[in-house]
């Protein structure tokens, strides 16, 4: 259903298209934001002739750079599942042109809100696609206001070919100096010409694959655990369930709830994987006993405490 129309208060200041289905864009809003924590997102509006609509984007630029604008680094929806998909209204405008921002910015999936900006692990950035978004605020945050990268951030970056990294450069130059690996891109659809690593993001999480990646990043294989590491994650289902559950080895604890609830993960168990969903799909389905168990089985394996099942009646 369409929504009412937008009283527009933000101006595109910065259209940088990347491929024709993928663009990261600038604008400036009428009242900017007092300021917001890298990781949040806030809600653009476009109106067309039935009314308006709006979706939520994770904000890619930092706090620091507020005052020449909002970053944001978006994929056009291919098919969309109602009639009209912003995506659809928004690679129809460039630099110049209006549209709405809400006047707030919002969200949880923050290292402030996850573990506390003191917390001295590593933090493994784990994006698929524009995922990266909320990623790059973080990592670009630390290093304008310290003037260095945070050692600590990590990121592996999916997408199915080299035109689609975004922040590439931007990455390789701020996290891959002095001969240190934190920026690992990956490719599932590569061509002759890519010397990189293979594969979506979510197979390097996989048994020996894990080992290699961590060996590219200096560490012994066996390094990322929880408690020298959490995990951050931002993409479509199945990136967090295959993630999720080939981490679930290494002991890392989701921090959704219903998740938590099925596996009987007590509630003191600290969480160590944090993720941000961009579709609507349940991660896993809690309703398989089967596969719960045997999920169950692989914490317990690891070292996770769990609860005994409740008695049924």
């Amino acid at each position: 259903m369409a929504q009412k129309p937008l009283d527009y208060n933000a101006t595109i200041t910065d259209w940088n298209l990347l491929t024709d289905q993928l663009v990261v864009f600038r604008l400036k809003q009428d009242t900017p934001f007092d300021g917001f924590t890298p990781g949040q997102y806030t809600v653009l509006g476009i109106n067309y002739e039935a009314g308006s609509v709006s979706r939520a984007y994770s904000i890619g630029s930092a706090p620091e750079t507020i005052a020449e604008g909002l970053e944001f680094y978006i994929r056009r929806v291919p098919e969309p599942k109602g009639d009209v998909a912003l995506t659809h209204l928004l690679f129809n405008l460039k630099a110049g042109e209006r549209l709405w921002c809400a006047a707030k910015p919002r969200g949880h999936f923050t290292i402030e809100k996850a573990v506390g900006a003191e917390d001295p692990r590593h933090k493994v950035f784990i994006a698929a696609g524009t995922g990266l978004a909320p990623f790059t605020s973080m990592v670009k945050s630390h290093y304008l206001r310290h003037g260095a990268v945070d050692e600590r951030h990590i990121i592996a970056h999916g997408a199915s070919y080299a035109t689609d990294l975004g922040y590439r450069e931007e990455l390789e130059r701020i996290m891959n100096s002095g001969g240190r690996t934190r920026y690992v891109p990956t490719l599932s659809r590569p061509d002759a010409s890519w010397t990189g690593e293979r594969g979506r993001v979510e197979t390097h999480f996989e048994g020996e694959r894990l080992a290699a990646f961590e060996r590219k990043l200096g560490f012994q294989p066996g390094h990322l655990r929880p408690e020298n590491a959490v995990v951050f994650l931002c993409g479509l289902q199945g990136t967090i369930a295959n993630c999720l559950m080939q981490l679930l080895d290494r002991g890392f604890v989701p921090e959704d709830r219903k998740i938590r609830r099925a596996l009987h993960i007590p509630d003191a168990t600290h969480a160590s994987f944090f993720f941000e969903q961009y579709d609507s799909e349940p991660i896993i389905d809690l309703k398989d006993e089967a596969l719960a168990e045997s999920l169950r089985a692989r914490l317990r394996a690891a070292g996770v405490k769990l609860e005994a099942p409740e008695p049924v009646a």
